[in-house]
C-alpha cells in the first residue's frame, strides 16, 4: 500500500559559504541559530561565540563531530571553520594511513577514486552513497574551478576572485583524463592508461627492432622436482605484440624480463631529476622566463609607431581629397586617390603586423608561464619520486618519458619528452 506524504520535510541542511579571506564568512556563520564552532583554522578568537577545543588531526575532528551530532540539543548549528584547514588534515590522515609523501602520490583514475569514495560511505551532494566515475570526472570538468560561471553550454568570462586553481592546473587534469581514456587504447597518449599493474613500462616501451609496442606479461613455469615436489618458477616479462602475433616479421627478441629493465629506466630518471634540482628554483625559474618577451615587445612597439604613421598619412590624404573636390588643392584628384590606396595598403599592412606581433607577445608569455608550471612539476616529481608508490612512478615516467625502445642484448634507448637543457638556457 502506498505511504503518500505532503507538506515539507523538516530536515538539518548543510550549507558551504565560499568567499575571499576577511570577507566575512565567520562573522556570518556567527548570525546562524545558536551557532557552536569548530575552529580548525583560529579565527573566531575575536568573536563571542562558543566553541569547541581545536582538533589537531582528522581523527579528532571527526570525533567531534560525532560527539555533537549524538547530543543534538548542545546547538542548532554546527560551524566548521574553516573547511579549507579541515581539508588539510584530511590530507594529513590519508598520506600518513597510505604512507604517501603527498595527496599527488596516490595517480588514482576516476573510477578507482570513485570507488575510494563509495567504499568510506562518503555522499555526493544529492546525500547518496554511489559515486561513479562519471561524476569525478563532472567535478574534474567544472570551470568553477578557474571562476567560470557556466549553464547550459554557456560559460562567462573568468572572475579571478573566484579561482580555486589556476588555468595550468585544470588544463593539465583534463588532458590526464582524456589520456587516460578507454578510447585510446592503440594510439601514444601522454599518460598510461592503467596504473596499477607492477610494471612501470607499460605505455611507453617499445621493440627496438619492429617499433610495435610491447606489453606485460606474467610467465609461470613448474617443474618436477627429483623428490617430486613441484617447483613454480614465476617472472614478469615485456614482451614484443607483433613477434607474438607473427614471429617472422620481427628479428628481435620475443620477451624480456621486467626486473632487468625497469630498474634500469627507473635509474635514468631518477639521475635525470637529480641533475635537473642541482640548480635552485630561482634561477631554473629565471632561465624559463620568456627570453623573446623583450625582443616581442619591441617589434609591437614598432608596429604600433608604423600603424600609427600610416594612419595619419591616411587622415591627410582623406582631407586632400576633399579639398581636391571642392578645388581647395593644387594636387588632382586621381592622384591623391592614387597615393590613397597605397597609404591604405601600408596601413593594411601595419595593423596586420600588430597583430601577429600582439599574438606572439602573449603565446610567449603564456609559454612562460607553462613552462615554469613545468619546472614546479618537475621539481616536485624530483622530490617524491624515491618514496613514491609503483603507481606514482610509473605517472611520474609516462609524464616524462616519450617512449623507451628495447633492443637485443637488453639495449635501451630512453627519449625524454623534455631535456635539462631546455631548463638551462642551452636549448636552441
Amino acid at each position: 500500500m502506498l505511504n503518500i506524504t505532503s507538506g515539507r520535510v523538516a530536515r538539518p541542511q548543510k550549507l558551504v559559504l565560499y568567499g575571499v579571506e576577511g570577507i566575512g564568512k565567520t562573522s556570518l556563520a556567527a548570525q546562524t541559530p545558536e551557532p557552536l564552532f569548530i575552529d580548525t583554522e583560529g579565527g573566531t578568537a575575536h568573536l563571542d561565540v562558543r566553541r569547541l577545543q581545536k582538533p589537531a588531526t582528522w581523527d579528532e575532528l571527526i570525533t567531534l563531530i560525532k560527539e555533537v551530532a549524538a547530543t543534538p540539543e548542545v546547538c542548532r548549528t554546527l560551524v566548521i571553520d574553516t573547511a579549507d584547514w579541515a581539508e588539510q588534515m584530511c590530507i594529513d590522515f590519508i598520506c600518513a594511513k597510505y604512507k604517501q609523501p603527498g595527496i599527488e602520490s596516490f595517480g588514482y583514475g576516476t573510477n578507482r577514486v570513485a570507488q575510494y569514495l563509495n567504499a568510506r560511505g562518503i555522499k555526493t551532494k544529492r546525500g547518496t552513497s554511489l559515486w561513479r566515475g562519471t561524476s569525478v570526472r563532472a567535478l574534474i570538468d567544472n570551470p568553477m574551478y578557474i571562476g567560470i560561471y557556466h549553464m547550459q553550454g554557456v560559460q562567462s568570462e573568468p572572475f579571478d576572485h573566484l579561482k580555486i586553481i589556476d588555468e595550468t592546473l585544470f588544463e593539465r587534469c583534463q588532458q590526464t583524463v582524456k589520456g587516460r581514456s578507454t578510447k585510446n587504447f592503440g594510439r601514444e597518449t601522454p599518460v598510461p592508461l592503467r596504473t596499477s599493474s607492477r610494471c612501470l613500462l607499460t605505455g611507453i616501451l617499445y621493440c627496438a627492432d619492429c617499433g610495435s609496442r610491447m606489453t606485460f606479461a606474467h610467465n609461470e613455469t613448474k617443474r618436477k622436482m627429483a623428490d617430486g615436489t613441484i617447483k613454480v618458477y614465476e617472472r614478469d616479462m615485456y614482451r614484443c605484440y607483433r613477434k607474438i602475433s607473427s614471429k617472422f616479421t620481427c628479428a628481435g627478441q620475443t620477451s624480456y624480463d621486467m626486473k632487468l629493465i625497469d630498474p634500469a629506466v627507473e635509474a635514468e630518471v631518477r639521475k635525470f631529476l637529480v641533475q635537473l634540482g642541482d640548480r635552485p628554483r630561482e634561477e631554473l625559474m629565471e632561465i624559463a622566463s620568456a627570453r623573446n618577451v623583450e625582443a616581442y615587445q619591441i617589434a609591437m612597439q614598432q608596429a604600433e609607431k608604423d600603424l600609427e604613421n600610416a594612419q595619419r598619412q591616411v587622415t591627410a590624404l582623406e582631407e586632400e581629397a576633399v579639398k581636391a573636390l571642392t578645388g581647395e588643392s593644387q594636387l588632382d584628384l586621381s592622384i591623391v586617390n592614387t597615393m590613397l590606396v597605397k597609404h591604405r595598403a601600408r596601413m593594411d599592412a601595419a595593423e596586420q603586423a600588430l597583430t601577429t606581433a600582439r599574438a606572439k607577445l602573449e603565446a610567449e608569455a603564456q609559454n612562460a608561464k607553462e613552462t615554469k608550471a613545468q619546472i614546479d612539476e618537475l621539481l616536485s616529481w624530483a622530490e617524491c619520486f624515491d618514496k613514491a608508490n609503483t603507481e606514482t612512478k610509473h605517472m611520474i615516467m609516462a609524464r616524462l618519458i616519450e617512449r623507451v625502445d628495447l633492443g637485443d642484448g637488453y639495449k635501451v634507448h630512453i627519449k625524454f619528452k623534455i631535456s635539462k637543457a631546455q631548463f638551462e638556457g642551452t636549448h636552441k
